[in-house]
């Protein structure tokens, strides 16, 4: 009798933080530099420092093993935040790299070159964003990934701050061609959408609508997935005027038919774009694709004179976690203090956000399964609208009696800075791995706290778009 022969899947590895001292909260432990490197404290973003590149030329970069991760793709996000942009001060450019190493840390390839030219910004403001990326698979040789930020020498009112900075193994690389459109509008479909090669996130181009009621659209294949897959879409938006914008993930069969519910969608009002100045990027995670789906259309609908760039679009393990995430009903599904939703025309998504004041607190227990030895996603994006307000956000595993048996992430953050003396009120986006769940964790508390610091101004902090998801 034949032995019957059974196919046997690789299981993917924890979605663990590959960087080291990914905050600066060590100052320079596990980070080599080069040139005009230095910590500072203020303007800081999460923690109490932060890394700036001065003026002159220099570079920032940390050897990671990839043991137990060799052939993932990687999620790669980092803060930055850029000098000011005028006639005489010109952008500062960034140059951002994947390198693999071979067990002797000797150059075998590169998973990722990105170039970072900050030209999206006003002259009366600098530009903050969180930049998001998929990273090729390391080859089979490749015992390290070198992660490098490296700044050319530019004006003396030149510098980049960097923060944050998250390199995690994912499920799949980045479905979409084309993502960045460096190759103009190839791979997507649109008569209504042109090439652009001056307000981009990233690389050299990005896309623009040309016409109101725009729309642009790319089918990605996802009919060797597992069925019931859930996806992570990110983007980045820009617009100088008023330009509301939406995007949905619909399901296709091998028809060509939309079949069930959109997978996601993700509305920014016409207001908050044109308040933002510079790029503002975004992340959703879809439902699980229905029995039948082989393939997922992205479609963006917008009018003029939206900028649209780095489009990624990531298998993941879980769909978000969070339940009203973007408080669309209110503070259902949420545990909460002194907290509101108002709603405005410059919410970060959505027509709703919650609005806390000093001494609130809002939180929601997930429900988790098989979390042991895993780690989660955690993002959502914040402001405050009257004065500085620092929030802290933290992951607290508990087990199947609600004790708290372990932290998963604790992040402390600024909700917005000063440019020429004027305090700025923007959106931001913080995005974070958590540490693996602890054996025994059946639940993960999710909760905002915005301290009361005895100011003299009360601040009125936002919290937006919150998403938990796992990785792998």
């Amino acid at each position: 009798m034949a032995r019957r022969r059974y196919r046997v899947e690789r299981r993917p590895v924890p979605g663990l933080n590959l960087v080291q001292n990914p905050s600066f909260k060590q100052d320079f432990a596990e980070w080599q530099i080069f040139g005009d490197v230095e910590i500072i404290s203020h303007p800081t973003y999460e923690g109490n420092l932060l890394v700036e590149m001065g003026p002159e030329q220099a570079a920032l970069w940390q050897d990671i093993p990839l043991f137990g991760v060799r052939g993932y793709p990687l999620l790669l996000s980092f803060n930055l935040r850029s000098s000011q942009v005028t006639e005489l001060v010109p952008p500062p450019r960034l140059i951002v790299e994947v390198i693999w190493l071979d067990s002797f840390q000797r150059i075998i390839g590169y998973g990722a070159r990105l170039f970072i030219n900050p030209k999206a910004v006003t002259d009366l403001d600098s530009e903050r964003v969180t930049h998001f990326h998929i990273v090729d698979p390391s080859p089979a040789q490749a015992a390290f990934a070198r992660l490098v930020f490296t700044k050319q020498e530019g004006n003396e009112a030149s510098f980049i701050q960097l923060d944050q900075i998250v390199l995690a193994p994912v499920l799949s690389g980045n479905l979409v061609n084309n993502p960045g459109f460096e190759i103009g509008l190839t791979s997507w479909t649109t008569e209504t959408f042109a090439p652009s090669y001056f307000f981009r996130l990233e690389g050299i181009g990005a896309a623009v609508a040309n016409a109101d009621n725009a729309v642009l659209q790319q089918d990605v294949d996802i009919s060797r997935h597992p069925r019931g897959s859930t996806y992570l879409l990110g983007v980045g938006y820009h617009s100088p005027a008023l330009a509301a914008v939406t995007v949905q993930v619909l399901w296709l069969d091998r028809n060509d038919t939309v079949i069930g519910e959109p997978g996601l969608q993700l509305i920014v009002p016409n207001l908050t774009l044109l308040t933002q100045g510079g790029y503002l990027t975004y992340l959703g995670v879809t439902s699980p694709a229905p029995r039948g789906a082989v393939r997922a259309r992205i479609i963006f609908f917008t009018a003029e004179p939206l900028h649209i760039d780095q489009v990624i679009f990531i298998r993941v393990a879980s769909t978000n976690l969070i339940l009203n995430p973007g408080f669309e009903n209110g503070l259902t599904s949420w545990t909460f203090d002194d907290v509101d939703t108002p709603s405005a025309d410059d919410s970060y998504e959505g027509t709703q956000y919650a609005e806390m004041d000093d001494g609130s607190f809002l939180f929601q227990d997930v429900p988790l399964r098989y979390a042991e030895n895993h780690c989660f996603l955690l993002s959502f994006a914040f402001r405050a609208r009257n004065g500085l307000s620092n929030l802290t956000a933290q992951v607290i595993w508990l087990d199947r009696n609600g004790n708290e048996i372990g932290l998963g992430l604790s992040a402390i953050l600024q909700s917005n800075h000063e440019s020429n003396g004027i305090t700025t009120i923007k959106w931001l986006v913080y995005a974070g791995v958590t540490e693996p769940a602890p054996r025994g964790a059946v639940a993960a508390r999710v909760q905002f706290g915005c301290p009361d610091d005895d100011a003299e101004t009360t601040p009125e902090l936002d919290i937006d778009n919150v998403i938990f998801c796992r990785l792998t």
